[in-house]
Order: structure tokens, then sequence, then C-alpha cells
């Protein structure tokens, strides 16, 4: 077995190869007209993505999964050489990148920010890797009345990286992920029957002057839009409540 196999510790990202590799397997995937061997590779690759998921297995060991997947197929071919089986062989993902693109799922909706390790100070990739700022800039205390607390961090943020073709290439020391607010909501309110669970607030029968939850406090039952209307009496506004842990650790 391919040395290679097992030695990638990190999420797959996609190269310029693994670009080849997935235009080849899409291009493949229109041209079959088998609808039984895409409805295959579909539960397949469904089946494990989402046993990822339920179990809370990481991206390297699916990643692994796949590929023996696509080796068990490739050499159970060589001894039925089946037309069908040929046909799986060339589309079937060998990959996460691949699954999931086989499946339609994006994934690039992330917004990422380099952080400086030290003090968390946060920089975009245009920051870093087209303005040159390689150190934190940060400053904690700008106006402190002594020169040396004001001085800047200076963590570095990149680290140099040995490629297998013998290059070397910069790379974030630590990375930062997001999700838009807005668009997490709107997946979250468009799943069937979202608009009654988070309703289900208003049918509770408490007593008169008992607290049983927040939505019992004054707060929930006098806060007011910019119309000055009662906001939490339509069905469709949302509170989002934030809470912040400043315990250090």
């Amino acid at each position: 077995m391919d040395a290679e196999f097992w030695s990638s510790g990190e999420e797959p990202i996609a190269d310029s190869r693994e670009g080849d590799t997935v235009n080849r397997m899409m291009s493949t995937s229109n041209k079959c007209k088998d609808s039984r061997i895409i409805e295959f590779i579909t539960f397949v690759c469904t089946f494990l993505l989402m046993w990822q998921t339920i179990f809370r297995v990481a991206d390297i060991a699916v990643q692994a999964l796949f590929k023996f997947f696509g080796l068990v197929l490739l050499k159970l071919n060589k001894l039925i050489n089946n037309g069908i089986l040929t046909t799986i062989v060339e589309i079937f993902p060998n990959s996460l990148v691949t699954a999931r693109k086989f499946l339609n799922i994006d994934r690039n909706d992330f917004h990422e920010m380099i952080v400086c390790p030290k003090c968390h100070s946060t920089y975009s990739y245009e920051d870093c890797f087209k303005y040159g700022i390689t150190t934190c800039v940060y400053v904690r205390f700008p106006k402190h009345p002594q020169q040396k607390m004001r001085s800047k961090c200076l963590t570095s943020l990149l680290k140099t990286v040995k490629l297998s073709s013998g290059g070397i290439k910069k790379l974030p020391i630590k990375l930062y992920y997001y999700k838009s607010i807005i668009n997490e909501l709107a997946l979250l309110l468009n799943r069937d029957g979202c608009i009654n669970l988070i309703n289900k607030w208003r049918e509770r029968n408490i007593p008169d002057n008992y607290l049983a939850d927040i939505y019992d406090g004054q707060v929930w039952k006098n806060f007011k839009d910019i119309d000055g209307r009662n906001f939490f009496l339509d069905r469709y506004s949302l509170g989002l409540l934030i809470n912040v842990d400043l315990t250090n650790t």
C-alpha cells in the first residue's frame, strides 16, 4: 500500500492535482447514463459523510476510508474486469474533496482569518501575503507611559513548510474560521418545521408572576423594536443571546 495513504495528518486541501481529479470524475459522472451507478455511489458517499457527522470522526480518518474504498474497487475490478465496475472505479471519489463535490456539498463558505498564536489578534490573508505583515503588530497598551509597554507583539504569524517537491511555502501558524450569522440563520429557518419549533415557548401554560424561564422575564415581554412595538409579539422575530466566558485558562 502507498506510504502516502496514511501520511497526511491534516484536513485535505484541494490543490491543482485534486482539481484535475475532480474535473475528470465529474466529467465521467455527467456522461454516465446508468442511473444505478450514480445512485450506488451517492448512497455510499452519503452514508460515509453521515457516519462521520454522527460519530464525530476526524476528516483524516474518513479521507483514508475513501481512499481504501477506491483501492478495493480498483483491485476488485482487476479481478472481475466488469464494465459497470470499471465505470464505478472511474467515478467513485477517493477523497473528501471529491466526495463533497460529487454530492454538491459546498464547504467553502467559511471566512478565514490568520491569528496571532500569542495575543490572538486577527489578520486577513491580504494583510499577510499582499502587504507583507508576517509578525503581529498589535500593541496592547498604546498609551502606556512606559515605552516598553507600548511595544508591538511581534509574534510570527507564518511558518515555512517544505513541500514534497522540494520547494518551500509560507503558511499561517494559526487560523480562525467563521461563518456569516445571516447565512446560517437563513439555513436554519429554511428547515421544515423550524418556525413552529422556535415558537413553542408561546404555547406554555405558566401561572402569572411565576418565572419558569427567560421568556417570563420583563425584558422579554417589554423589549421594543425601533418603532416602539413589542418585538417578541411577532412569531418571526428572533432574539440572539450571546454568552461570553471571561475565565482565563
